[in-house]
């Protein structure tokens, strides 16, 4: 593992996909960036993936519970990255339920603009 802080600029998308759990609004969402490289991982690889640099973006719109993306959120945050929802507003957690809303995690502290423009409005 080569930890070290984020860069806050990215020229391009390395995307992280769940290798058992993809959707159409996802394959969508990724289409419209064109990324440079697509990995297929299961489990909370993905997030370790963007931590030890191989990707800078995880979009995930199905569903996912807190104790999925907790650690992993904790270490990618650490380095200069975060999880943002579908909305825009970090990820937070002690939901009522535990259910993460849909979000992207990515390598730097904010939603690069082309990224905002293409998000689905809605936060489900």
């Amino acid at each position: 593992f080569n930890l070290k802080k984020f860069k806050q600029d990215i020229d391009y998308y390395n995307v992280e996909l769940s290798r058992t759990h993809i959707d159409e609004e996802t394959m969508n969402f990724v289409n419209k960036i064109s990324p440079k490289k697509k990995s297929f991982s299961g489990s909370s690889l993905k997030i370790c993936n963007l931590c030890n640099g191989e990707s800078n973006l995880y979009p995930r719109f199905g569903k996912t519970m807190e104790w999925d993306t907790a650690a992993g959120h904790a270490i990618l945050k650490n380095l200069g990255g975060e999880i943002f929802c579908k909305n825009g507003e970090r990820l937070v957690y002690s939901k009522k339920n535990f259910q993460n809303p849909a979000f992207i995690a990515i390598s730097c502290q904010f939603i690069p603009e082309d990224l905002r423009k293409i998000l689905p409005v809605n936060n489900n």
